[in-house]
């Protein structure tokens, strides 16, 4: 994690898994992006637990990792079709 950066990840097991502590997930700046990407490479799972997201809000977080990919073949009525995608193209950056 870069110097500065006011958030945390805690493992949830020695093998896999971290939760993100300290984010606010509304306000993820490039700098933040960043290190949220080499979290999910250390960790491959990564949890936010108690946000409080806009489904435009959690479209744009999901896209710090990657441009969703469209696995669902029945939309969900309402929902904004990002929100019926289940998995993203990882960034090559």
């Amino acid at each position: 994690m870069a110097a500065g950066v006011s958030w945390r990840t805690r493992p949830i097991t020695p093998n896999v898994g971290a939760t993100v502590e300290g984010l606010d997930a509304t306000r993820v700046g490039e700098a933040d992006a960043q290190d949220l990407r080499a979290a999910l490479d250390e960790h491959k799972v990564l949890v936010f637990r108690g946000q409080q997201l806009s489904s435009a809000q959690y479209i744009e977080l999901v896209r710090v990792f990657g441009e969703p990919v469209v696995d669902d073949l029945d939309p969900h009525e309402g929902h904004p079709p990002e929100l019926d995608r289940k998995s993203t193209r990882l960034n090559s950056s």
